[in-house]
């Protein structure tokens, strides 16, 4: 009995495995066993013999899963899963509002944000409609951009982390501003249609009026809370992201070029590869604005190497079609059309395996259109 109790104490205290009883009494020496043996008659009653409901020695861990329910939404969104990437982010949402975790609260209501532009182009208008739960008091997809960016910030005046959460909203405001201009063309992860992204209409309004001017006053506010994120490497990269979709957009390459590079170079630092494939594909497009096809060839090609690694079959499609499209910039050769045509089928061919169908047929229609 005194192995057992012996046995049983070692377990509660470290998971490992515990000797046997007769294991324990050859080690014990001689003028050792009499006192412990003596000192079992006053435990065995406490353990043995009580009649007293015993509870489990159980953790339960709700932030933790919280935290990578949450990392699954943003994973799935990377990749193109809106149905997987919703239901993620709205259970994360409730959990995290179970616990009161204001940090994880904020974060989310971000990450909704990201989401609800993506889920818009391939969800509708309706899309929060797809996620609604009856008996749900509240559903975090059906509020727009503006409410949950003001429900993130007060979020972070009230967490642990305010002014890192605080600079992380910038953010968020200016993919705001982005949209309310009219560059929405483009997915949360920065891909669109091809390396041009975005209809004619959007760009024309992009350039319209004093919306550069715009643009560049949201680049340098990125600037000025870009010291807060030097502990936060995920944000602090994609603020370098976001400020090159905003140099961009202001027609301003140079300056694009320098922000994505240096967005890769946090994301490649801190091991967060799938991020720097979509760096990797900013920077393409950026390069094929401005006329440096080569260069563009090359960045939509690093991006073409991270998404395999990634196997993120919506990015791969998107890196693909993205080949197509720079190929065909001018001057172009015979060799390169037939290169072009091919890449899009290729795409139209991968996006159909993911079920994303839309995307797939207009790679189909943009290969009929190379003669």
């Amino acid at each position: 009995m005194l192995c057992k109790v012996l046995k049983r104490d070692l377990v509660l205290i470290r998971k490992v495995p515990v000797c046997t009883g007769k294991k324990v009494a050859l080690v014990l020496k001689p003028f050792l066993l009499i006192p412990v043996l003596f000192s079992s008659l006053f435990v065995l009653p406490l353990t043995s013999c009580s009649s007293s409901p015993k509870r489990k020695m159980e953790v339960t861990d709700t932030y933790n899963k919280t935290v990578q329910v949450y990392q699954s939404a943003n994973s799935s969104l990377n990749s193109g899963k809106m149905l997987e990437a919703g239901n993620s982010l709205r259970n994360s949402y409730d959990w995290a509002i179970s616990i009161d975790a204001k940090d994880l609260l904020c974060r989310i209501c971000l990450s909704c944000i990201s989401f609800g532009f993506s889920a818009k182009r391939q969800l509708g208008d309706d899309y929060a409609k797809v996620f609604y739960q009856a008996g749900k008091s509240e559903n975090v997809l059906n509020y727009d951009a503006r409410t949950l960016l003001a429900m993130a910030e007060d979020y972070a005046a009230h967490s642990n982390n305010s002014e890192q959460l605080k600079a992380a909203c910038a953010i968020y405001e200016a993919l705001i501003v982005m949209s309310e201009i009219g560059n929405s063309a483009e997915n949360a992860d920065g891909r669109g249609k091809g390396a041009e992204s975005g209809s004619k209409a959007s760009l024309k309004n992009a350039s319209a009026g004093g919306n550069e001017n715009e643009l560049r006053k949201a680049a340098l506010k990125l600037s000025g809370v870009e010291r807060y994120l030097a502990r936060e490497p995920y944000y602090d990269a994609y603020l370098q992201r976001v400020r090159g979709d905003l140099f961009v957009r202001a027609k301003d390459y140079n300056q694009a070029e320098k922000a994505y590079l240096k967005a890769i170079f946090i994301h490649t630092t801190n091991r967060y590869l799938d991020e720097v494939a979509v760096d990797w594909y900013s920077l393409s497009r950026c390069r094929s604005k401005n006329g440096d096809k080569k260069g563009a060839l090359t960045a939509v090609e690093n991006a073409l190497k991270y998404d395999k690694d990634a196997e993120n079959t919506y990015a791969i499609a998107s890196d693909y079609f993205a080949r197509a499209v720079i190929l065909m910039k001018e001057p172009v050769t015979a060799a390169q059309k037939k290169d072009a045509k091919a890449d899009a089928i290729w795409a139209s061919k991968v996006y159909r395996t993911g079920g994303f169908l839309s995307q797939a047929e207009e790679c189909l229609n943009y290969a009929a259109g190379i003669e």
